[in-house]
């Protein structure tokens, strides 16, 4: 019985160090599922501001060839009226 007692006092120590232990790697998985989370929040962000970006430099670029194509047309003498069919 003395024995069963020591094994019970000797185990105690051990149990609240695994406690311990699973208590700390169970706060770094959630440290790190956070981390995780706020990485892909700002490639997100990133994605959102690259795609907006193409899209001006698209929406520039046709703005480019439309002014270049009236411009082209007022100096051949084409005048932009009617229908597009009596234009050309």
């Amino acid at each position: 019985m003395i024995f069963s007692i020591l094994a019970a006092i000797k185990a105690a120590p051990l149990t609240a160090l695994a406690l311990a232990s699973t208590a700390t790697s169970v706060y770094g998985q959630v440290q790190a599922g956070k981390a995780a989370e706020d990485a892909a929040k700002e490639q997100a962000r990133q994605e959102k501001i690259q795609a907006e970006s193409e899209e001006l430099a698209r929406r520039e670029e046709l703005n480019r060839q439309l002014a270049a194509q009236t411009a082209a047309m007022a100096a051949s003498g084409i005048a932009a009226e009617g229908t597009p069919s009596s234009i050309f």
